[in-house]
């Protein structure tokens, strides 16, 4: 083999692996995605105040919504703010859980929801500066936990919304008494429009005892084109090739 077809097939060869690598990640377009940013000091608390008839949310630029207005915090839905370190014993008014958690995988504060239907309540934000007809990929954490006391095996999951598309997250079945460790979600979303609600909805089962749905370090990005340039770079190289060559069989 001559000189120029091995250069030649070693180039294809990178542009095939580079071609094959993983992307790279652009800028997190969630705000407060770690929930650093709260009224709460530690170690938490509930993540609805009762304002008015309005439900106010203590987590700087995330919203919530309650069962019943005038149940927003007072326990009437068990949404809470878990500061990284505490063991989640500010759930649901200091009740706390059955099993101390660790500290999430990035190291911030958490968030932990009642998935009974009767309580549960959503938190969002809604993210600005999508392209429409863009690719999104959503990254966040879970694990789950039971209310402290209740020792019966329960199920977790969360049900994620961007805009009008909704996906749930792997189902966790937790036995009576214990935790589900944190665990890496990856979902992949196309936006419709420039601006749309990323919504975090908690899904458990039994009704009556609480399975608790834990949330943190949440994620929300474009794949950045540099490596579809890089891939263009190494074509040139291999057209040139292809040019050096031809020219010296001629």
């Amino acid at each position: 083999m001559g000189q120029a077809m091995k250069t030649f097939v070693m180039a294809v060869l990178f542009a095939l692996g580079i071609a094959a690598g993983p992307a790279i990640a652009g800028p997190n377009l969630v705000q407060n995605g770690q929930f650093l940013f709260t009224s709460w000091t530690s170690p938490g608390g509930y993540v609805c105040n009762t304002v008015g008839s309005s439900c106010t949310s203590t987590i700087t630029d995330w919203s919530a919504s309650c069962s019943s207005t005038n149940e927003c915090g007072n326990g009437g839905t068990p949404l809470s703010l878990l500061f990284a370190g505490s063991g989640g014993s500010a759930f649901n008014g200091g009740i706390g859980v059955n099993v101390s958690l660790p500290n999430s995988p990035g190291g911030g504060n958490m968030i932990a929801d009642d998935g009974d239907a009767t309580y549960r309540a959503p938190v969002f934000q809604t993210i600005n500066g999508l392209s429409v007809g863009g690719t999104y990929n959503l990254t966040f954490y879970q694990a789950a936990d039971q209310q402290k006391n209740d020792n019966s095996p329960t199920t977790e999951q969360w049900q994620v919304s961007l805009g009008s598309d909704t996906q749930d997250s792997t189902l966790m079945n937790t036995p009576g008494g214990t935790a589900y460790p944190w665990n890496l979600q990856t979902m992949t979303f196309i936006a419709t429009s420039t601006s749309e609600l990323l919504s975090f909805l908690s899904i458990g089962t039994p009704s009556g005892v609480p399975p608790v749905v834990l949330l943190a370090d949440v994620s929300l990005a474009a794949p950045e084109p540099g490596t579809f340039a890089v891939l263009g770079v190494g074509l040139l190289g291999l057209l040139t090739v292809v040019r050096l060559r031809s020219r010296r069989t001629h």
